[in-house]
């Protein structure tokens, strides 16, 4: 009986250890996977070159709170570029990159932006690129992130942050909709492809790739992750954050999405609180494939949402 129990007490314990690491494990792939180069970016983007539209950067930095919810902690500095737009009146936009991303991945929006005549922000998240960062949160301390970015416009005065749009891609699309929810310095506000929840979309992936069910390994992999980069996973809800959001807003989504699925975006605009918003679906492309397939039709549901909003702003 006493050799049964030990036995037992054993196995026990393995599984204890086991699962504790599978905990550790799946929490650093959410928030300390290995991120992707400037440099394999440059190689591996179809647009990876603002000179192909005809504008120049310059290079910037900002500081942001490493955690934003402790106003005396540690500070982390972003980097990004600043283009300058027609004139200093034009609209300003922020445009933010997806997850394991850089701003080369944003850059056909900012490229966009910046050709029509608009002053474009566009810069790494912290954790990405070339920017500080130990962790990343998919938007809870990204989207602070971005009222440190308006501040660092505001302090250039070279530019209007009275007309401030955000346009965001995934988890750039995600933490745009986090940022225009608490922030009423955001006038306007387009994403692509975001998801609905981080538990939700941590769920579709581990399921689909691991075939591992919500409970208990994947909520126990966002509790640990949450502990270890101080954020409550739970908070990181677009899909609750966007009831909040009564500026303008246009959602775009591509219909053969398989990362993040099309039917999210749907409820995404039904539980918007903008008046007006309006919603597109491109034919069969992929996750965030919507502008290089459909380039021209893009641009034009884009700069003609702007310019319905915002008319002759850049005369």
């Amino acid at each position: 009986m006493k050799v049964f129990k030990r036995i037992s007490l054993a196995l026990v314990l393995i599984v204890l250890l086991g699962f504790g690491y599978a905990s550790w494990f799946f929490s650093g792939e959410l928030i300390n996977f290995e991120t992707v180069t400037i440099e394999n970016q440059l190689e591996d983007k179809k647009f990876h070159d603002l000179a192909d539209f005809g504008v120049t950067p310059e290079e910037i930095t900002f500081e942001t709170l490493e955690n934003s919810d402790d106003s005396e902690g540690d500070k982390l500095t972003l980097r990004g570029w600043f283009i300058p737009g027609k004139s200093p009146k034009a609209p300003t936009f922020i445009v933010l990159h997806g997850q394991n991303d850089n701003r080369i991945g944003s850059l056909k929006y900012s490229g966009m932006l910046a050709r029509a005549g608009y002053n474009v922000l566009a810069y790494d998240h912290r954790y990405h690129g070339l920017s500080d960062g130990e962790y990343c949160t998919y938007g809870y301390h990204e989207s602070r992130d971005v009222s440190a970015a308006i501040d660092y416009l505001k302090g250039r005065g070279d530019c209007n942050i009275e007309l401030l749009g955000l346009l965001g891609e995934s988890m750039g699309g995600a933490t745009a909709i986090l940022a225009a929810a608490t922030d009423d310095r955001i006038k306007l506000l387009i994403e692509d492809s975001s998801f609905p929840s981080l538990t939700v979309v941590v769920a579709d992936y581990a399921k689909a790739l691991y075939g591992l069910p919500k409970f208990p390994l994947v909520d126990t992999a966002l509790f640990v992750a949450g502990k270890r980069a101080d954020f409550p996973p739970k908070d990181v809800s677009p899909l609750d954050a966007i009831a909040n959001v009564t500026v303008p807003t246009l959602i775009l989504h591509c219909d053969g999405d398989m990362d993040i699925k099309p039917g999210y975006s749907n409820e995404i605009y039904e539980a918007s609180g903008a008046k007006e918003k309006e919603i597109y679906f491109f034919a069969d492309c992929t996750h965030t494939m919507g502008y290089e397939d459909y380039t021209e039709m893009y641009e034009e549901l884009v700069l003609t949402f702007i310019e319905k909003h915002w008319p002759n702003a850049l005369k």
